[in-house]
């Protein structure tokens, strides 16, 4: 890690990309459906959406997605 910490970085902002393409909604991913392509970090909300990933990963990874952050669909803290 401490080599190239950039590695480690999730990919669009942790979002799902299989939610992310398919919806067009940015969902955060969770480190528990982690997967690496191309020596990137992509993190999934479900483990279903992590093996359609690995089916065509290109799909999800070819596209770019500009997103701001504050577009991120997060979890209310109570």
């Amino acid at each position: 890690f401490e080599a190239d910490p950039r590695k480690y970085v999730p990919q669009l902002l942790g979002c799902d990309p299989v939610i992310l393409m398919e919806t067009d909604l940015a969902v955060p991913g969770s480190v528990q459906f982690g997967a690496f392509f191309d020596d990137e970090l992509f993190l999934f909300a479900t483990a279903e959406n992590r093996a359609t990933f690995k089916l065509s990963p290109e799909r999800y990874t070819r596209t770019r997605v500009v997103r701001n952050i504050n577009e991120i669909d997060r979890p209310l803290i109570r």
